[in-house]
């Protein structure tokens, strides 16, 4: 941001052709006396250009000799009458680096390096300013200047008096001083009515506020001196990479304030997002012209897409968008006038100079009565709602006995249907248990060199626990499946698996066939579930047996010396999705042998301190009850493993046991 009120034109100043006359001026515009020389080398000496010839004359009413990767070079000379002491003050101050060479009957006397990478607190006049502060002897003084900055070459020099430069920089801080009491103002209302109401409009334009102060004194020099001063390279990419925090809550306000929810304008909200994040990112990684070029096309289209955003609004009958317009068009015009200043259109005076203040100040300042007026229509509309909810509440009032009556009598009627319904669920919930108890052995087989015993008890009222016995040339047959699950589904594939049985005495001396027959059967109908198996073939005549698993539990034999064996036959489960090979398992059985199978609901169930009693509660019973019948076993644990904790069994329980008397 210009402070051109710096540089204020006198008519004491006496101007020669390369040479201005300095004698007891309070202030002196040096530009008109300045040649310059571009140095894209950086080939030149200081002592060499004293009195070189390749200088050029300044012809430029806009005093910027815009953007060059280049060092430029500046002389001129001054002329007093006697030794003076004076400041050498620049009107730009984020000039990168500035150097000063002083020579007086050619013989250097002075010089100084000043710029954004010169901290603040390491320059002689610690201000926002490039000041040189300089002793003029009496006679001619050249001066030779080089401005090296990735920032537009603004040359715009004065001289002037300790004592006006205190002045003037008084009367820039009040004018600063003011403009950011009023930005930081509008910040801390906008953050309080968000805290307050949790819109976030209020949030975003808080943040846009904020990020717009910090633009404009970083630009102008007053973040370098007081909130970041010992940060040079902060100080250099502060300037362009705040821009980008401020597109991007200047758009999330936008989007917000103006309610644009439509995809076509989020897509370019998004777009211009992105090109913001570019521009920041890119703003921190380079400080030449290039960045400089992309901020300037960025901000152009920010320009562009806003207005369009609040005409768009405006043609919606949003009721924001005047607002929204009338504070953006004060913006715009105010950065016109200071671009029309700068390039010598309009007058350098205090107004111009600050008139993208004036105007920042108007816009924040008519968005914030908007966001205000917003509440006011806030509450009135829900003033209104109150009271047509209070209208349509007596309605609604007049409703609910009516259909509170209804209801009632509605309920009523289904609360009926319902235990008619369940009583005749519960009815044919017994009759399928008396149906799954029939398929089980009725009687069991009297035979004078084997005892069969064996319970079962499923977790609900049916179960997909299954076993049976088969007798049928002097072969004994004992088969126990476990299906996948508990309830009704099980049951009826349990009841499935008793049908797949009916030929089961063709097959009594081959188990792995008979369980091939069941996979056989049961294929593709037994959805997702699955079954564990075990087939036992007993020879009465000469006490061999053969044995096949379907991936079930291994079962016991207490011999009748004392000795507990673990048998497991080799075979996987029988389900839709797999076929696997089972092998058979051949042993012989002598007197007093005791053989059982169980299901998994007899080693899952759990003791009174919640552990599962696993395998060894059935070795434990085997050798307690080792000398009793087989009932009085199969009984005991039965109570062992269904009496604990006095709940019903987790799982279906099934136990089949033979005694081997031959």
């Amino acid at each position: 941001m210009k402070i051109a009120c710096l540089w204020l034109f006198t008519t004491s100043l006496l101007f020669a052709t390369d040479c201005i006359s300095y004698q007891q001026a309070a202030k002196a515009d040096i530009t008109s006396c300045m040649e310059y020389l571009l140095d894209p080398a950086l080939k030149y000496q200081p002592k060499n250009l004293i009195k070189s010839k390749n200088f050029q004359k300044l012809h430029s009413k806009t005093q910027n000799l815009g953007y060059h990767n280049a060092a430029v070079w500046f002389r001129g000379s001054f002329l007093t009458d006697a030794q003076q002491t004076k400041l050498l003050v620049f009107d730009y101050p984020i000039l990168q680096r500035v150097q000063l060479w002083l020579y007086h009957n050619s013989k250097l006397v002075d010089y100084q390096i000043n710029g954004l990478e010169v901290p603040i607190h390491k320059r002689q006049i610690q201000n926002r300013h490039i000041v040189f502060p300089i002793s003029l002897p009496k006679g001619k003084t050249i001066f030779l200047i080089q401005i090296q900055s990735g920032t537009a070459i603004r040359y715009k020099a004065a001289l002037l008096n300790p004592s006006h430069f205190a002045h003037f920089t008084e009367q820039d801080n009040l004018i600063y001083g003011i403009f950011s009491g009023i930005m930081i103002i509008m910040f801390l209302y906008n953050l309080f009515l968000f805290v307050e109401i949790r819109e976030k409009s209020y949030l975003y334009y808080s943040l846009y506020v904020l990020s717009h102060l910090l633009c404009q004194l970083s630009y102008t020099g007053y973040a370098a001196q007081y909130l970041w001063p010992f940060s040079t390279w902060w100080s250099l990419h502060s300037i362009r990479g705040l821009f980008g925090f401020l597109f991007i809550f200047a758009l999330l306000f936008t989007r917000e304030f103006l309610n644009l929810k439509e995809q076509r304008m989020q897509k370019w909200i998004y777009f211009m997002s992105f090109l913001a994040i570019v521009q920041l990112v890119y703003s921190l990684c380079d400080f030449s012209g290039k960045s400089a070029m992309l901020l300037s096309v960025t901000a152009a289209l920010f320009c562009i897409l806003l207005i369009a955003f609040g005409v768009y609004a405006y043609r919606k009958k949003e009721m924001n968008a005047k607002y929204y317009l009338v504070a953006w068009s004060f913006f715009l015009v105010s950065s016109f006038l200071m671009i029309f200043e700068v390039y010598g259109l309009l007058p350098n005076n205090l107004f111009f100079n600050h008139v993208m203040l004036i105007g920042s100040g108007i816009e924040v300042t008519l968005l914030s009565l908007a966001l205000a007026n917003q509440i006011n229509i806030l509450k009135n509309k829900e003033i209104a709602a109150k009271e047509k909810l209070l209208e349509q509440s007596k309605e609604i009032q007049k409703l609910q006995d009516e259909i509170n009556r209804r209801l009632e009598e509605k309920v009523r009627e289904r609360t009926a249907v319902i235990l008619k319904q369940q009583e005749e669920l519960e009815n044919q919930i017994q009759m399928a248990r008396s149906i799954q108890h029939a398929l089980l052995p009725k009687d069991l087989p009297i035979l004078h060199n084997a005892e069969v015993y064996y319970l079962y008890k499923p977790m609900m009222q049916i179960g997909g626990d299954f076993l049976d016995i088969l007798v049928h040339d002097d072969k004994l047959g004992l088969f126990l499946c476990d299906v996948s699950g508990h309830g009704v589904p099980s049951a009826l594939l349990a009841s499935m698996v008793k049908i797949s049985l009916m030929t089961w005495r063709y097959t009594i001396e081959d188990p792995v066939q008979t369980l091939k027959d069941i996979e056989d059967r049961m294929r593709d109908k037994l959805d997702g579930n699955f079954l564990t198996a075990q087939v036992f073939c007993i020879h009465l005549d000469n006490s061999e047996f053969s044995a096949a698993s379907a991936g079930h539990l291994p079962f016991f034999i207490k011999r009748h010396n004392g000795g507990v064996e673990r048998i497991k036959p080799a075979g996987g489960i029988i389900s839709d999705y797999i076929r696997v090979s089972r092998r058979v398992m051949n042993g012989k059985l002598q007197h007093g042998d005791r053989l059982v199978c169980f299901t998994d609901g007899v080693i899952e169930a759990r003791n009174n301190q919640g552990e599962e009693y696993g395998e060894n509660i059935v070795c434990e019973y085997l050798d307690r009850y080792a000398n009793e019948p087989v009932s009085v076993f199969c009984n005991q644990l039965f109570e062992k493993v269904t009496s604990a904790n006095n709940t019903d069994p987790e799982d279906d329980i099934a136990i089949l046991a033979m005694d081997w008397k031959g």
